[in-house]
């Protein structure tokens, strides 16, 4: 992780409209979670999610990163509440809005933010799948 990085999230962090999750495991797997779990029905996704993580990160992992665990998982369910079965396009917004929620960012009106995201831990040559996995006109 560069200095660079680092400073460019630390002066977005301080704009209410722009909306960013920290470095982590979530953020490292974001898309691939996102993909994993498109499709599925809403009240299947956050305990599929809790498992990946865990996968992912183990249980002591999950601990260090979400330490408001319980505002993250009433801001996913209210949000998955809103959906059937969410595209991975869905759920990268309702991710990151329940990610801010934990912080006691509400963000209310996703249409009026921009999402800041970008990982360190993939070689740069997935960026393209990526940008088409999120460049859908109907996000």
């Amino acid at each position: 992780m560069g200095c660079g990085n680092v400073l460019l999230r630390l002066m977005l962090r301080e704009y209410d409209k722009i909306v960013m999750m920290r470095y982590g495991v979530l953020n490292e797997n974001l898309i691939l979670f996102c993909v994993k779990l498109a499709g599925e029905k809403s009240e299947n996704i956050l305990n599929a999610f809790w498992m990946l993580m865990t996968d992912a990160a183990g249980a002591e992992g999950i601990n260090k990163e979400f330490q408001g665990i319980n505002l993250f998982n009433k801001k996913m369910t209210e949000m998955l509440q809103l959906v059937s079965r969410p595209t991975a396009q869905e759920l990268f917004v309702i991710f990151h809005v329940a990610y801010e929620a934990m912080y006691g960012k509400d963000v209310s009106d996703v249409s009026d933010c921009i999402i800041f995201w970008e990982t360190h831990g993939l070689t740069r040559i997935v960026y393209p799948d990526y940008i088409r996995c999120l460049d859908e006109e109907s996000i």
